[in-house]
């Protein structure tokens, strides 16, 4: 049940709200440029406040190792709800992927996408926030309208 996941920080969020994990995002894309490699995380702020960036829950892997160990159907409903999956994960072992045990980059493969959870188009291109549908890793990309640049950043540098 939901109401015996373990007890987050006062104001964090369980779920992403993926509009605001966008603009986040998209701010801090813009300040560190293209650099692959860097995860947005620790120049993220609230994209309606400013305040530094408060990671979901259903992102920190000690969370939801904690949750998944005292109530893995709720934990797995939360990950499945976080990633838009409607059966994936559905155990403990499945979930391991979402938090941090093995994603797709620890195995060396790509990320692979259905769809956008949030999208912006400016007058440059297209902005996107998403999951991985193998592992559930969230990361922001941006695709030039001149298809001269595609760009990911990893929005979380610990989830692999």
């Amino acid at each position: 049940m939901i109401a015996d996941r373990p007890a987050a920080e006062d104001g964090q969020k369980l779920l992403p709200n993926w509009e605001a994990l966008l603009h986040s995002g998209i701010r801090a894309a813009q300040q560190l440029g293209d650099h692959t490699a860097s995860a947005l995380e620790p120049a993220m702020t609230d994209a309606y406040t400013g305040a530094p960036h408060r990671r979901p829950l259903v992102f920190s892997p000690s969370f939801m190792t904690q949750w998944l160990a005292t109530d893995e159907p709720a934990a797995c409903y939360s990950l499945r709800a976080a990633g838009g999956f409607a059966r994936f994960p559905s155990s403990r072992a499945e979930a391991a992927e979402f938090v941090g045990v093995s994603g797709c980059r620890s195995r060396g493969r790509q990320h692979w996408i259905k769809r956008p959870m949030a999208a912006h188009q400016d007058d440059q291109g297209i902005w996107e926030v998403t999951c991985c549908s193998d592992c559930g890793h969230p990361f922001l990309r941006y695709f030039a309208d001149d298809e001269t640049r595609i760009v990911h950043w990893s929005l979380y540098p610990d989830l692999p």
